[in-house]
C-alpha cells in the first residue's frame, strides 16, 4: 500500500491555479520535503492530500483512501500539523489531548502523558490553551497529531516557533519514525532543513501566490477568530471605538428584526383588532424611543458591572430597593416616559433629545472598557473526561463536542451573556406589550401565543452566540465534519431555548392569567425555535455573525423566517376571535415547520460537507 498517489491533482481559486497537474508517488519510509517560495502551493497541496479541502480536478489516494470520496477516513488515519496552531482556548493542555483522543475513538489515553512529557509540557498540563505561547501551542498541536500513532504525517512548517532543544529532539524522533516504516509529507520553505532531514525533495513552482488573497481579505473583514475585536491589539483603533460600533450594530439589529416585524404583524392583524395605521406609525417610533433608552441604560449597567464588579451590582440593587420601599407607582412613572409623551405629542424635539441621550449613554459606557486588557495565565483542573461521561448518556456520538462546548461556555464566562442575550429581549418584549396595554390603554391585548412566536424568533441571537464560542480551526486536523459540529451546536441551541423559554412562557402565562394556552404556546415555541435554528444552521453553519452580513444570505434568512413570524403573530390575534380554527391553523403551520426543519437538517451534508472550519 503506497502512502500517497496523485494524478493530475489541480486546485483553482477562481481563475487562478494554486496547484496544477500534480502527479507524485510516495513510498513507505520516505520523508518527502515539499519546498518552494511563498505562494508556491505547498499548503494548498497539503490541505488537499490531508482531506481538508477538495481538489478542483485530478485524483489522490492517501493510504489507499480516496481523499475526495472519504476525507474523514483520511483524517482518521493520518496525523496533521498545520502551520498555524489553533488549540481550543478554554480547554487545558491535558483536556485538549483527551478531547482529541475521544474524537478519534481511542479506548485508552495513555499517549496523552507520553507526549506531554516528550514536549516538556508537564508544568502546563493544567494551563488553558489560550494562555500558552506560540511555541507551546505548537507543541500541543504536535502532540494532538501523534496521539493515535499514525503511520502517515502531514506537517506544514512543524519546527516553526519550537525552541532549539525540542527541535533537535523532534528531528531525531522523525528520523526514527521514518526508519521504522513511517511516512512524512513535510511542507517548508527552508531549504537547509529539507536537505538535512528529507530523503526526497519536491520543489513546488505553482503559481498560487495570490490564490488565497481573497480568503485573507475575508478573514480580515469577517474572520471566525473574531479578528475585528482583536484588531484593537494590532491596528490603530481603540477598543472603546470598537465597543461603540458594536453597540450601534446591535441596536439596529433589534429595531429591524424585532420591533419592525412586530409592527408589521400588528398591521396585518388590524383586521381583527381596532388599530389605525397612523397609530401604528407613532407606536413604531414610540417603541424605538423606549428601546433606545432601555438598551442604553442596560449597556451602561453591564459595562459598569464588568469594570467595577460587585460595587456596581450593590449600587444597582440599592437603587432597586429604594424604588421598591418608596412605593413608586410604576404606571405613573411609565406615563412620563419620553416614548409615551411622544405618542401623544408627536414632538420632533423629544425624538432628537432621546437620540442624543442614547448616544451619550453609549459613549459613557465605552469609557468603562479597558483599552489594554491585562493578560494572565489561566489554569483549571481536568474535567473533560467527567463531563464526557455525563453527556454520553445523552448522545455518545456527539459527546466529545458537547463536553468541549460546555467547558467553553463555563470557563469563558459566555454562559451568562448567552442566557441574558436571549432573556433580555424577551423581558423587553413583555415590558413593551405591558406598556401598550396598561399605559397606552389600547383596546386589545397580546396573548401568550404572541410571546411564544416571538421567543422562536429571538433564538437567532442564541444560535449566533453558540456558534461562536471559540475558534474552530483545530477541527480541520481531526476526523470531524462540519455538519457533525453544526448538529452539536443545534443540540445546545435547543437545550438553552428550553431552559430559558419554557420558564418565561410559564411566567407570562401566569401573569396574564392564560395558563390554559400554555400547551399551545409551548407547541408554537418549539416548532418556531426548531425551524429558525435549522434555517440558521443550513444558511450560516458555524459563521452566523459573518454570513448574516452577506446581503444574499440575510435576504434568504428574512424570506424564510419573517413570513412565519408574521403568520404566527396574525394567528395569535385571531385566536380570541375563533379559537377552534386558530388552533387548527397553528397545528397545521407547526407541522409544516417541523417538516421544513427536517428538510433543512437533511441538507446540511450537501451544503457543508467537505468545507473547512473557516470562512472561504
Amino acid at each position: 500500500m503506497l502512502p500517497i498517489v496523485t494524478h493530475s491533482l489541480t486546485k483553482r481559486f477562481g481563475e487562478l491555479a494554486a496547484v496544477e497537474d500534480l502527479s507524485i508517488t510516495i513510498k513507505p519510509g520516505e520523508l518527502l520535503g515539499f519546498i518552494g517560495p511563498n505562494g508556491a502551493g505547498k499548503t494548498t497541496t497539503l490541505q488537499m492530500l490531508s482531506g481538508q479541502i477538495p481538489p478542483t480536478s485530478g485524483t489522490a489516494k492517501v493510504l489507499d483512501i480516496d481523499v475526495v470520496a472519504d476525507p474523514i477516513s483520511v483524517k482518521a488515519a493520518i496525523g496533521i500539523v498545520p502551520e498555524l496552531e489553533y488549540p481550543p482556548s478554554f480547554l487545558t493542555v491535558e483536556e485538549y489531548l483527551h478531547f482529541v483522543s475521544s474524537v478519534r475513538g481511542l479506548s485508552e489515553n495513555r499517549n496523552v502523558d507520553r507526549w506531554i512529557k516528550f514536549f516538556g509540557l508537564e508544568e502546563k498540563r493544567e494551563t488553558m490553551c489560550m494562555s500558552l505561547s506560540k511555541g507551546q501551542k505548537k507543541k500541543v498541536t504536535l502532540s494532538a497529531a501523534l496521539l493515535h500513532e499514525p503511520r502517515m504525517l502531514f506537517m506544514d512548517e512543524p519546527f516553526l516557533d519550537l525552541d532549539p532543544l525540542i527541535q533537535r529532539k523532534f528531528k531525531a524522533w522523525l528520523l526514527d519514525f521514518v526508519k521504522g516504516g513511517g511516512t512524512v509529507f513535510l511542507s517548508t520553505h527552508i531549504l537547509e532543513l529539507a536537505e538535512k532531514l528529507c530523503t526526497r525533495v519536491f520543489y513546488g513552482l505553482g503559481v498560487g501566490g495570490f490564490a488565497m488573497l481573497g480568503d485573507r481579505i475575508l478573514e480580515r473583514r469577517f474572520g471566525s477568530v473574531s479578528l475585528l475585536i482583536a484588531s484593537g491589539y494590532t491596528l490603530p483603533i481603540r477598543f472603546r471605538r470598537l465597543f461603540f460600533l458594536f453597540y450601534i450594530k446591535d441596536t439596529l439589529y433589534y429595531i429591524f428584526f424585532t420591533i419592525l416585524p412586530m409592527i408589521l404583524g400588528l398591521a396585518l392583524a388590524s383586521v381583527f383588532v381596532p388599530i389605525s395605521f397612523p397609530s401604528l406609525l407613532f407606536l413604531f417610533v414610540s417603541l424605538i424611543l423606549s428601546f433606545l433608552l432601555g438598551i442604553s441604560f442596560s449597556v451602561l449597567l453591564f459595562a459598569a458591572l464588568a469594570r467595577l464588579g460587585a460595587a456596581a451590582l450593590v449600587i444597582a440593587a440599592a437603587g432597586g430597593l429604594y424604588l421598591w420601599f418608596t412605593g413608586i407607582d410604576v404606571k405613573e412613572v411609565a406615563a412620563q416616559l419620553p416614548a409615551l409623551v411622544f405618542y401623544h405629542s408627536h414632538s420632533f424635539y423629544l425624538v432628537l433629545g432621546v437620540l442624543i441621550t442614547s448616544l451619550t449613554l453609549g459613549v459613557i459606557s465605552s469609557f468603562f472598557i479597558k483599552e489594554v486588557p491585562t493578560p494572565h495565565e489561566r489554569k483549571a483542573k481536568e474535567v473533560f473526561m467527567k463531563i464526557e461521561r455525563l453527556t454520553s448518556w445523552l448522545s455518545s456520538k456527539y459527546s466529545p463536542m458537547l463536553s468541549k462546548d460546555i467547558i467553553d461556555l463555563v470557563r469563558s464566562g459566555i454562559i451568562f451573556p448567552v442566557i441574558l442575550t436571549f432573556l433580555m429581549p424577551l423581558l423587553f418584549l413583555y415590558a413593551v406589550t405591558w406598556f401598550v396595554e396598561s399605559v397606552m390603554l389600547w383596546d386589545f391585548s397580546f396573548s401568550l401565543l404572541f410571546y411564544a412566536a416571538m421567543v422562536g424568533f429571538f433564538c437567532t441571537l442564541l444560535y449566533s452566540w453558540l456558534s461562536n464560542i471559540d475558534i474552530s480551526e483545530c477541527y480541520n486536523n481531526l476526523p470531524l465534519s462540519m455538519p457533525h459540529v453544526i448538529r452539536t451546536k443545534l443540540i445546545l441551541f435547543l437545550f438553552f431555548a428550553c431552559i430559558v423559554a419554557v420558564p418565561y412562557l410559564v411566567a407570562v402565562g401566569y401573569l396574564k392569567g392564560e395558563m390554559d394556552l400554555l400547551l399551545i404556546g409551548l407547541f408554537i415555541m418549539f416548532t418556531v425555535s426548531a425551524y429558525v435554528g435549522s434555517v440558521l444552521a443550513y444558511l450560516t453553519g458555524l459563521f452566523t455573525n459573518s454570513y448574516l452580513l452577506d446581503a444574499k444570505i440575510l435576504l434568504q434568512f428574512s424570506l424564510s423566517v419573517v413570513p412565519v413570524l408574521l403568520a404566527e403573530t396574525l394567528l395569535s390575534f385571531y385566536y380570541p376571535v375563533n379559537s377552534k380554527f386558530s388552533t387548527l391553523y397553528i397545528a397545521g403551520l407547526g407541522l409544516i415547520l417541523v417538516a421544513a426543519s427536517i428538510l433543512f437538517l437533511s441538507k446540511l451534508d450537501s451544503r457543508w460537507k467537505g468545507r473547512m472550519f473557516r470562512i472561504v
